[in-house]
């Protein structure tokens, strides 16, 4: 039913008579600086299970991806290598991929995705140090 990050761990809530609950961290090493953007892709009312991909520009890595839904309910959002893939459930949602690239060619950035999967209330997951 969401999740929140705290002291770098990142939970996933299963909510009330859902299936489980899949927390995912992305996790990036930045060395220098970097420039970020967000892409986002809002849908209106769309069929259960409508999926959507929000990709990142060519030359933008993949750090993250969240989603915001205005009726209180929503399927999730995944990362993948260079998007978000949104799914919808019948409300409104709002899905948006935060996408980096070095700020200039001396420094450098790279990503990978963790997650966990739980039938509990809760799961989490975390980067390495």
């Amino acid at each position: 039913d969401g999740g929140y990050i705290s002291d770098n761990i990142c939970y996933a809530y299963n909510g009330n008579g859902g299936l489980g609950a899949i927390p995912f961290a992305r996790c990036c090493s930045i060395i220098g600086g970097a420039q970020c953007i967000d892409e986002s892709e809002t849908l209106i009312d769309p069929a259960d299970d409508t999926l959507i991909d929000i990709y990142c520009p060519a030359d933008y890595e993949l750090t993250g991806c969240t989603v915001q839904s205005y009726e209180k309910r929503f399927d999730g959002i995944l990362p993948y290598d260079n998007y978000c893939q949104l799914h919808s459930s019948t409300t409104t949602v709002t899905g948006y991929a935060r996408c980096c690239k070095p700020s200039d060619a001396s420094n450098t950035l790279s990503c990978n995705t963790v997650s966990a999967i739980s039938t509990g209330l809760t799961a989490s997951v975390s980067c390495e140090s």
